[in-house]
């Protein structure tokens, strides 16, 4: 079925493409009665067996419709258009894990927050019945709060179910597959464990864990060669984040975590480890000896500073010399007026004569210059010596 932008199907109006695949076509579309806004996914649309194969995955789609998880895209509805089936599912709002990786590293709370939310969807959809198969950065979903949503739960199947194209280049999801996927045998909830794994990897090292120059050899790699320790290429990464990721990564099944509950109690822990570890980093500051010690050392500085200024501004030496280099006309005078009669001249009767004399203020008294009086009591030998008894 040919779908463009403006076309109706069903009852919903095509407003846009959001993304293709192997799977099919997905768009947004509203609702011509209810004008909700959703995504619209046409499965395997253009496939010569659309139909059957449509058809085939009829049981899962029902089993991911029954699914009610917060961490997982909702499908609300499915109906068929001609041989096309069409989902329609929760419109997720904000980009995909792909595109933040390609706008660079995350910190290891991001990255363990992320882990933990898309574990909690794996353990809840696999105590339904429900294998994803094709975990990849493009199906996990990351919305502007940084609600994790994993979308297309069971409707991969497979590196020969639609993962290459005709020209045999990888689509984007072969660096995900696990060993026995790529063997074309039948895999399991630990697969998904091996595909959530190397999605980790990637997210805590900005490095996929097999990168080969062809689908032969990153297909060779996931069978045959041993990932590089994510602590080899990124020091930061903890040691137990770094074990749990090799562990998701087995090549045997039997070694991997053997349900995504366990693997998300490991992440739980880890992430308790790392919260501690941020609390006591900034607590242990204010524990700190060298903490105190500098606290007391500034405390003794700032009160030997303030000692010798407030001396400095009152010893004579300074008021002398601040007196000196200060007009004297700045300083507020005393006046005391005088009356005279002075002796009379020929001619003039005498007059009163008023004398101003001028006295700079007084300044208050330099406490730190007054004599100490002895506080003990004296003897009688200790006595100083007077007019009356002079000593000898």
């Amino acid at each position: 079925m040919s779908v463009s932008i403006g076309d109706t199907v069903g009852d919903y109006r095509i407003l846009a493409e959001l993304g293709h695949g192997g799977m099919g076509r997905v768009f947004k579309a509203e609702h011509a009665v209810t004008r909700r806004v959703e995504a619209i996914k046409v499965l395997s649309d253009g496939r010569p067996d659309t139909h059957q194969h449509a058809a085939r995955s009829l049981r899962e789609i029902q089993l991911q419709a029954s699914l009610d998880h917060p961490n997982i895209a909702a499908v609300h509805n499915a109906f068929w258009v001609g041989e096309d089936l069409v989902l329609v599912m929760e419109l997720i709002q904000g980009r995909s894990l792909r595109r933040v990786l390609e706008d660079g590293r995350v910190s290891l709370k991001t990255v363990l927050d992320y882990a933990g939310q898309a574990l909690s969807a794996l353990s809840y959809a696999h105590e339904h019945g429900v294998i994803h198969r094709d975990i990849s950065p493009g199906n996990v979903m990351i919305g502007p709060t940084g609600v994790v949503k994993l979308t297309d739960f069971g409707l991969a199947k497979g590196p020969i179910d639609g993962r290459l194209s005709q020209s045999g280049a990888p689509l984007g999801t072969l660096w995900y597959m696990s060993p026995e996927q790529v063997h074309g045998t039948v895999s399991d909830a630990r697969s998904d464990i091996y595909s959530l794994g190397a999605v980790l990897y990637e997210l805590a090292t900005g490095k996929k864990p097999f990168d080969g120059e062809s689908a032969f050899a990153i297909m060779s790699d996931q069978v045959l060669k041993e990932p590089t320790p994510p602590i080899e290429l990124d020091p930061t990464v903890p040691p137990a984040l770094n074990a749990a990721l090799l562990r998701a990564l087995e090549k045997d099944p039997d070694r991997r975590f053997q349900t995504a509950e366990e693997f998300r109690q490991v992440v739980a822990g880890i992430q308790s480890s790392a919260n501690a570890a941020e609390t006591g980093s900034r607590s242990s500051v204010v524990r700190s000896p060298v903490f105190w010690a500098a606290a007391a050392l500034v405390c003794l500085v700032l009160t030997t500073a303030g000692a010798f200024l407030s001396g400095w501004v009152h010893s004579p030496s300074t008021a002398t010399a601040a007196a000196t280099a200060i007009p004297q006309s700045t300083f507020p005078l005393a006046e005391t007026a005088q009356f005279e009669t002075p002796q009379p001249t020929t001619g003039e009767p005498a007059k009163a004569v008023k004398r101003v004399t001028r006295k700079p203020a007084k300044s208050g008294p330099n406490i730190f210059r007054k004599a100490l009086k002895p506080i003990w009591p004296l003897s009688k030998h200790d006595k100083p010596a007077s007019a009356d008894h002079p000593s000898p």
